[in-house]
């Protein structure tokens, strides 16, 4: 009974993410869309969220019943979904005119997150579970302070001197971790503090790019980029290292309309990847494995092999929660935990989460033609670039489109300090929102009042 359970539900997950793609993309690239019709794709998003949500721990509840871990079970979900809606109600009450759609990709994702991370591996989803908490209440507690005029008028190299503290705290407290040296272990408290780097760099960029002197500026922000990727090349974090020069060469590509810079900014990192492979041995083992996997399965090969495996093994409807074999690709929690989605969940359902990500950098995006202000727009444009980049960099490495960097699927895999960045990133884009709401609020407020008085209330249309 439990097994026919667990088949017709992978057709019902795709089935529930397909419905919440479908009304997201509707309220987004609807050129004209109503208040009403807008709230009611929003409304239907959070009910696809619920149904997947409800099923998915009926399924784990059925595969723990009986055993040790069910109290444990309930105290994790039970955590999880009280974080959940403590984030849904302080975005619609407590932080009014925040984008509903972005806080629904938001809701998705992390239920997806916890529900694979459980699978894969409990403690890590306990874990998960309380930064996720931390993430919200700092989150919430960030949406307050950024709207203080203030920090506007924070320096350029307050941001900068925060960046470079945190980029050599590895050295101070290290922590090495898969031959990596880009973690920190303070009395027992181990984060990774170049996750923390990525939201102070877009303030730090942002505040750069509002001055007139254009030169000045991009040469100053070349400099700390190139500092710190300098850092973080001796402590083996490549994937942070193309995160952050993708967003310099894409900000900067924004800020002066030039094509060359873009060209240029191409083909220096690709100079710098290839004397990377020929002068630094932990690169050229990583762009070998990329390249030919199969010559050395058994080691270097083995990890990206069975990523494709499963991947293969899922197929479009996938294997079902539970009935699939994940937990054979190493770090599947952390690194390869899109292999595990697409396994067990299937191809369409692992399309569909990289469309969420899409969807999420589409609403952004249109944020960043919605304001005038220098600052707030790089910032907004800042955000989208960091999720949409290590987005692409993870999903390629895992199924074999890009050299494997080692970052995190946002809101998905384990990492705590992810998952606290993320969150943060996510709280500057909501807060540009709610403050570019309040203006056009009062636009749609006067134009309702009007509306009803000619009998026509339905004739309103919301910006996303």
């Amino acid at each position: 009974m439990a097994s026919l359970f667990i088949k017709v539900s992978k057709y019902l997950f795709i089935l529930y993410i397909l419905i919440f793609l479908l009304c997201g993309f509707i309220a987004v690239l609807r050129r004209k869309i109503t208040v009403r019709q807008y709230t009611t794709a929003s409304n239907l998003q959070r009910l696809m969220t619920l149904l997947f949500n409800l099923q998915s721990f009926a399924i784990i509840y059925m595969h723990e019943s009986g055993g040790e871990k069910v109290m444990l079970l309930l105290r994790t979900f039970g955590i999880a979904y009280a974080a959940l809606l403590l984030f849904l109600f302080s975005m619609s009450k407590m932080h009014a005119g925040s984008s509903k759609i972005l806080t629904n990709c938001i809701l998705m994702l992390s239920s997806i997150g916890i529900v694979i991370l459980w699978r894969l591996r409990p403690a890590s989803c306990q874990r998960q579970v309380l930064w996720m908490v931390l993430g919200v209440v700092i989150m919430n507690v960030f949406m307050y302070v950024f709207r203080g005029k203030w920090v506007e008028r924070i320096p350029w190299w307050v941001y900068a001197g925060i960046s470079f503290i945190l980029v050599v705290l590895p050295f101070i407290f290290p922590s090495p971790e898969n031959g990596s040296l880009n973690w920190v272990n303070i009395h027992g408290f181990t984060f990774q503090p170049s996750e923390l780097i990525k939201p102070v760099l877009v303030f730090l960029i942002a505040t750069l790019y509002v001055k007139q002197h254009r030169i000045v500026s991009i040469l100053t922000g070349g400099a700390v980029v190139a500092g710190l990727s300098v850092v973080l090349l001796v402590q083996n974090d490549l994937g942070m290292i193309l995160i952050f020069c993708t967003l310099f060469l894409f900000m900067t590509y924004d800020y002066t309309q030039r094509e060359w810079i873009l060209i240029a900014g191409v083909a220096a990192v690709v100079l710098a990847g290839f004397a990377a492979y020929r002068f630094v041995g932990h690169v050229q083992v990583r762009v070998d494995t990329w390249l030919n996997p199969w010559q050395d399965i058994e080691n270097g090969g083995y990890q990206i092999a069975q990523s494709l495996f499963a991947i293969s093994a899922g197929r479009f409807f996938g294997t079902g929660l539970y009935l699939g074999m994940p937990y054979y690709i190493p770090a599947v929690w952390t690194d390869m935990v899109f292999s595990a989605i697409c396994e067990e969940f299937g191809g369409i359902f692992g399309f569909a989460v990289v469309m969420i990500y899409l969807l999420m950098a589409i609403v952004i995006f249109s944020l960043v033609s919605r304001y005038e202000n220098r600052f707030r727009r790089d910032l907004a444009m800042g955000c989208s670039i960091l999720v949409s980049v290590q987005t692409c960099l993870i999903i390629g490495g895992v199924i074999k489109l890009l050299p494997l960097t080692g970052v995190t699927l946002p809101f998905i895999s384990y990492g705590g300090t992810s998952i606290l960045s993320t969150f943060l990133i996510m709280g500057i884009v909501q807060e540009l929102f709610r403050s570019r709401s309040q203006t056009e609020r009062q636009v749609r407020d006067y134009a309702r009042k009007k509306a009803e008085r000619g009998g026509d209330s339905q004739g309103l249309y919301v910006s996303p």
